[in-house]
């Protein structure tokens, strides 16, 4: 498999929201409340989104983040991205990211790439960093 860096996601987020135990897990919701994106294309990251987050037991969660980002020439990308965060390991962790964007807009190979992110903790409190990798197969 070959990976080709796209960008890399500093995301702030604010504090969390306990909803309480589920059948899942214990769930909270983490909100995103902005940041930056920097690579091949560049941008901000829309206050709003969350990460839905549900801690499976004392050392996994499973997150699930929904948020908007904009490129710096207006563009908006919808982002879905999910993974498993398992703190007896070292970061980073990976997760599957899944873009939408218009399809005739100069991003719409994000519609239809692959892609893998690489997530770990930025420096300030409450920062997450994740480095989106486009991946193909090797012939």
């Amino acid at each position: 498999m070959k990976e080709e860096l796209i960008f890399s996601l500093r995301v702030e987020c604010g504090p969390w929201m306990v909803i309480g135990q589920t059948d899942e897990g214990q769930l909270r919701v983490i909100p995103i409340t902005g940041g930056e994106f920097t690579g091949k294309i560049n941008g901000k990251i829309i206050p709003g989104g969350a990460d839905w987050n549900t801690q499976r037991d004392e050392s996994v969660s499973y997150a699930f983040a929904k948020y908007v980002i904009q490129t710096e020439d207006g563009f908006y990308i919808s982002v879905e991205n999910e993974g498993e965060i398992d703190d007896r390991k070292a970061a980073p962790f990976l997760t599957k990211p899944v873009f939408q964007v218009d399809k005739n807009s100069p991003y719409g190979w994000l519609n239809e790439s692959k892609f893998i992110g690489k997530l770990g903790f930025g420096k300030a409190a409450g920062e997450v960093v994740i480095d989106i990798y486009r991946v193909s197969e090797m012939k």
